[in-house]
């Protein structure tokens, strides 16, 4: 973790060196919080659906090896499945992309979430390096697809001039999923000593996910014809 944690300040401090400033910049840079943000049922509940979608996004990628170990699967194939999945996840960004700027951000996340809990269902089930395999590159472009759209509904949440106020808020209460979700994983495993239980927990949170997205969707869809945002 040391080794990665050079890595990215590595590059972070040749990104900050080479970073150029488009706009000129504001002389107030305006609050650091807006509370009238979270009274729009949008933007709340999308909050929410991301804060739920971060308690298990994760799951499967972080137990994977450990699971493929289990299964008696090689140690050296077992490290090379996070390998795999994080090349499928480059298919997951790209594509989930392109099919944002055309259906709209949660259209592609919703059919996404929905995935992410079918692959990480079934992952406790797989036996063979031909299972690992497959899981790993569903695994891979659908929580990849997540990762690369998750921020772009907010800007259809109201004036561009807040999005990043929305963006700034919105990640600030999804850190408690991304750092509770794996100790509760972790937590299911020492208790039951299997995966399947940690397999129902992270799909049917998923699952539970893609319904809050499809609220969010909902209340934008209706703003959106009163003219207070964008195609969702």
């Amino acid at each position: 973790m040391r080794a990665l944690a050079f890595i990215v300040l590595g590059l972070i401090f040749v990104t900050n060196l080479t970073l150029a400033r488009r706009l000129p910049g504001k002389q107030d840079p305006g609050p650091l919080v807006n509370v009238a943000e979270f009274k729009k049922p949008a933007y709340s509940i999308y909050v929410l659906s991301l804060i739920v979608n971060t308690l298990a996004l994760f799951t499967v990628l972080t137990y994977l090896t450990v699971s493929a170990v289990g299964a008696h699967l090689s140690a050296n194939l077992s490290f090379d499945l996070l390998a795999i999945a994080n090349a499928a996840s480059t298919v997951g960004r790209v594509s989930s992309g392109l099919l944002a700027d055309r259906y709209g951000p949660l259209n592609v996340l919703i059919p996404a979430a929905v995935m992410t809990a079918a692959v990480t269902y079934a992952w406790p089930f797989a036996t063979s390096v031909a299972h690992f395999v497959v899981i790993s590159v569903f695994i891979g472009i659908s929580s990849g697809a997540i990762l690369a759209v998750l921020v772009q509904p907010f800007a259809l949440m109201g004036p561009i001039a807040g999005v990043g106020l929305r963006i700034g808020m919105a990640y600030t209460l999804v850190t408690i999923g991304l750092i509770a979700g794996p100790p509760i994983s972790g937590a299911i495993v020492d208790v039951t000593g299997s995966f399947r239980d940690v397999g129902y927990y992270g799909g049917s949170t998923l699952l539970l996910s893609a319904g809050l997205m499809v609220t969010a969707r909902h209340f934008l869809s209706r703003g959106a014809g009163k003219g207070e945002g964008g195609s969702a």
